[in-house]
């Protein structure tokens, strides 16, 4: 009889786990809200269950009986797992833990408790606590208080523009909270991590560039190299943090901002990062199956450590198509034979001269540094 899983999330992100494990000979059972996603086709049981109906999630799991239950690139699709995993007396980071990482106000306070450097914050309610507000200089970025990605953050540049981005970030929050916190400029990153019983390992350094547009921010490129592999100070600062957050077993991404007065930490993902960061780049660039490690964890098996400095396998970048420019870009490193994955491009395929906030595919490719 095979060993089975449960997988959280069904979208283009969550399928390389889905492949990944019936590559290592697990019945893959998926849940998730039925929107003919590629997953859906992939599992070899799907349920179409919203992944926030815990409850039904876990009558399921229960007469499956999963080796383990994992997730990826969704704040939403961890809390599930999360809470699953306890239940099932599975392997993963208690609810606890995942509840401070996806609520971008409680990591905030739990990070003031640890005293790790952050951007200045202010939690907005109910209440508009003007004095605290006034202390925060502009520009600000307003985010809600327990979303994750990009969804109803947005810089703000003057009064008008904050009130108007609280009402947004409100809106997308579900409990209806958002956080004003202080626009930290540098060098954006994340880094890639997995714990193992409270042991954290550094798998990859990844270079974040955004664009922003009308304030918001929208996704443009990620990039690995080895080269760029975190020095002491970064790891130490990372761990850190995983520590702050009790993070117990599982992927990680650690976003922080790089400057001369030192490094600023965003957020924590206690989930591998999708964008293409860690199924694409991470074996690419570093030679290490992170998927795979990631299914390991979560299923109690131990494999070892990994040596990261071992391969020089160069570098690679995912890049968001958003206008004309990045589509030529993307011909040129086709024809120069870079492109190492992409998005299929119909060459009838209208893509605007200029960004209008909508990504109309990606590609990764090879670059020199």
């Amino acid at each position: 009889m095979k060993n089975k899983i449960v997988i959280i999330g069904s979208n283009e992100h969550q399928n390389p786990l889905i492949i990944k494990a019936k590559e290592m000979g697990y019945e893959t059972h998926v849940f998730a809200w039925q929107m003919g996603d590629v997953g859906e086709k992939t599992a070899d049981f799907y349920y179409p269950i919203s992944i926030t109906n815990k409850q039904a999630i876990l009558e399921k799991c229960r007469f499956i009986e999963p080796q383990g239950i994992i997730s990826m690139a969704s704040d939403l699709a961890a809390i599930t797992a999360a809470y699953l995993a306890k239940e099932m007396n599975c392997i993963g980071n208690t609810p606890d833990i995942v509840e401070v990482c996806t609520n971008k106000l409680l990591f905030r306070k739990r990070l003031q408790e640890c005293k790790v450097n952050q951007p200045a914050f202010v939690e907005v309610g109910d209440i508009f606590p003007e004095e605290k507000v006034e202390a925060i200089h502009f520009p600000v970025v307003v985010k809600p208080s327990d979303r994750s990605g990009n969804r109803g953050v947005a810089k703000a540049c003057n009064r008008k523009e904050m009130i108007r981005a609280l009402m947004t970030a409100k809106e997308y929050s579900f409990e209806r909270k958002a956080i004003i916190e202080e626009y930290i400029s540098g060098d954006y990153y994340s880094c890639e991590c997995y714990t193992e019983n409270g042991n954290h390992v550094l798998v990859a350094l990844t270079k974040r560039e955004s664009i922003e547009y009308q304030n918001n921010f929208l996704d443009y490129t990620r990039t690995q190299s080895k080269t760029m592999l975190a020095d002491e100070e970064i790891k130490e600062k990372i761990f850190s943090v995983l520590d702050a957050v009790n993070m117990q077993n599982g992927a990680s991404s650690v976003e922080f901002v790089k400057n001369e007065q030192g490094i600023w930490i965003i957020e924590v993902m206690p989930s591998m990062y999708g964008d293409y960061v860690s199924t694409d780049l991470v074996p690419v660039v570093h030679d290490f199956d992170y998927v795979r490690k990631s299914i390991e964890i979560a299923c109690g098996i131990h494999s070892g450590s990994y040596n990261f400095t071992k391969v020089n396998a160069g570098s690679a970048s995912v890049k968001f198509v958003l206008s004309q420019d990045d589509y030529k870009e993307y011909h040129n490193s086709y024809l120069a034979g870079k492109i190492l994955h992409s998005s299929k491009f119909d060459e009838a395929q209208f893509i605007p001269g200029v960004v209008t906030g909508i990504p109309y595919g990606y590609f990764i490719k090879k670059v020199e540094k």
